[in-house]
């Protein structure tokens, strides 16, 4: 019953996200830098990852390059996102999800 309550719970948390991202991205500029945002990470990772997969199984060093240079992308994109978002967006983005994340737990609370 209580691990119900939580899965519930955190849907509520990631739809209220969801939203006030949402709420944000009313510009193609802002969309592409939180796109960009979000998907440095495991574009970054997963490349270096699949490119040192390829290079052990084929034994070939042009996929330790290819992982490498995924990797220094993601970095690329994370400054490209920076670029576009700006510093306003930043402030507006984590100020709502302070919110979003102080409202939830008080939610848990009751709900426990």
């Amino acid at each position: 019953m209580a691990m119900a309550k939580r899965k519930v719970g955190l849907c509520a948390l990631a739809m209220k996200v969801n939203e006030a991202f949402r709420f944000i991205a009313r510009s193609p500029r802002i969309k592409l830098g939180l796109f960009l945002l979000v998907i440095n990470v495991p574009f970054g990772y997963g490349g270096a990852v699949v490119g040192v997969l390829l290079a052990g199984a084929l034994n070939n060093h042009f996929w330790l390059k290819c992982g490498t240079s995924a990797y220094i992308l993601s970095w690329v994109m994370l400054g490209a996102a920076t670029i576009l978002l700006g510093r306003d967006t930043k402030h507006f983005a984590t100020t709502i999800l302070r919110r979003k994340w102080r409202a939830w737990r008080k939610m848990r609370k009751q709900g426990a």
